[in-house]
């Protein structure tokens, strides 16, 4: 077997440390916000203000929500009177409710999305049915030769906390068929001569098998006819959505915080011109318009002169530099500020999608790499089915769909559908309006209320 450790450290060194840096920019830890270390150099006392404001969380929201309606639908190809489509339902049903498959696929966009990567590993519960948990970024460590959806193995690698608070570290393998189990283990090095050393010597970690509680031995049998841990792109560089956003995310949080600090402190300002005297204190701080006196020197003089300035603050530019910085980080995220759209009253929903076409396009990239890994997840599942039923499931028997949620203005839509109809079919017009979720039904309830006598003027 490989070296984990060694495996995990490469791992974290070339990709790992990124994308869990960008997880605690998300929930933004004090140890990776810039301003949140921020720290007073100015000489006067007091603390300065630590803004951030975290655009990252809602461009992420923002797509997980536009792409958050995900599901298996039953290929059309099969025949209402087919045998087995009502158990296939059925089985599907259960699938979904067991696994939480809405609410699963909403965490993995958001993992993919901050980090540019998550993973989906598949298992058989004791019951023997399917399931499968959501890991993040890091956590997974593929060995592959051109297909990364089809691995020889996959590292597994995760942490336990006891009751005493003792950490220790996991690593399970999977293979095609099986999955090996390994933990960490520490021991002190003895050196080579052979000799007793007094002082401490480094400690060397390593992963040993071990067997899990419940288990008879250090390895067993997944149940699955492949790696059963799932890779979720985000994009073909498996880069956060905020990757170029970030630096300027910490520009707008220093740009706001100076400019509060800049305003508690405004309005006139005492100002020591020249060197004080010798034998006068120099002055650490001084409050706003407060009368400050020098001491004199010892034979009777003014200890130093003193005049008060005007401390002017230009708000209008300062706040064109935070809308320049606002526009800037929607902008290279792929995502729309929303706020920005909605201060304007004019603007109808056809303006607010046409604004969405940067996140639009991010979201096509996302779906296309989550439907190749929903397609894996498919056919593990199907693996399962098939082996506990007879229905003998095929994964063309399904599609995946992807909706996009986001508010409609059904007056224009309306609008639109009336103009087409004079131009088009009307099947075509129910198509192209977009007005209704299924136009073929509302086709055919529209022709058969026509035949039933019912108008609609």
């Amino acid at each position: 077997m490989a070296d984990l450790s060694k495996i995990k450290e490469v791992y974290m060194e070339a990709e790992g440390n990124e994308q869990l840096e960008f997880h605690q920019y998300y929930e933004a830890v004090e140890s990776v916000v810039p301003v949140l270390n921020k720290t007073n150099t100015s000489g006067l006392g007091g603390e300065p203000t630590k803004q951030h404001f975290n655009f990252m969380k809602d461009v992420v929201n923002r797509k997980v929500g536009y792409m958050s309606g995900i599901e298996f639908s039953i290929n059309s190809e099969l025949i209402e009177s087919d045998d087995r489509l009502t158990n296939i339902k059925l089985e599907l049903k259960k699938m979904s409710r067991e696994t939480s498959f809405d609410i699963s696929n909403t965490d993995s966009l958001k993992r993919s999305s901050v980090s540019g990567l998550s993973h989906r590993l598949c298992y058989t519960d004791d019951e023997g049915k399917f399931n499968f948990k959501n890991l993040d970024a890091w956590q997974v460590v593929y060995d592959y030769s051109n297909d990364n959806y089809k691995p020889t193995t996959a590292n597994y690698y995760f942490d336990v906390i006891d009751i005493e608070g003792e950490v220790s570290q996991y690593c399970h393998v999977y293979d095609n068929e099986f999955v090996y189990y390994f933990k960490t283990s520490s021991s002190d090095e003895t050196p080579k001569s052979g000799k007793s050393n007094s002082s401490k010597t480094p400690e060397v970690v390593e992963y040993v098998e071990y067997i899990p509680e419940g288990m008879s031995d250090v390895f067993s049998k997944h149940n699955f006819s492949q790696v059963p841990v799932i890779p979720l792109l985000n994009n073909g560089d498996s880069k956060s959505d905020f990757i170029d956003s970030r630096s300027l995310n910490n520009t707008y949080d220093d740009v706001l915080s100076e400019s509060v600090d800049d305003l508690s402190i405004s309005g006139s300002m005492l100002k020591i011109v020249g060197a004080l005297e010798e034998g006068v204190d120099t002055v650490d701080s001084i409050e706003d318009r407060k009368a400050f006196l020098i001491p004199l020197t010892s034979d009777g003089k003014p200890g130093g002169d003193v005049a008060f300035i005007d401390k002017n603050i230009n708000d209008t530019a300062i706040q064109n530099t935070l809308n320049t910085l606002r526009d800037s980080i929607y902008e290279l995220a792929g995502s729309v500020d929303l706020q920005t759209l909605s201060e304007n009253s004019n603007a109808r929903i056809f303006t607010i999608r046409t604004a969405l076409m940067r996140l639009e396009n991010t979201a096509n990239v996302t779906e296309r790499f989550f439907r190749k890994a929903l397609e894996k997840q498919l056919e593990l599942w199907i693996e399962i089915i098939n082996k506990t039923t007879s229905l003998n499931i095929s994964e063309m028997d399904f599609d995946i769909i992807f909706k996009r949620n986001f508010v409609q203005d059904k007056e224009l839509q309306a609008r639109q559908l009336q103009t087409l109809m004079t131009t088009t079919s009307t099947l075509d017009a129910y198509i192209q309006s977009e007005l209704f979720d299924d136009p073929q039904g509302a086709y055919d309830r529209y022709i058969e209320e026509q035949k039933n006598g019912i108008a609609f003027e």
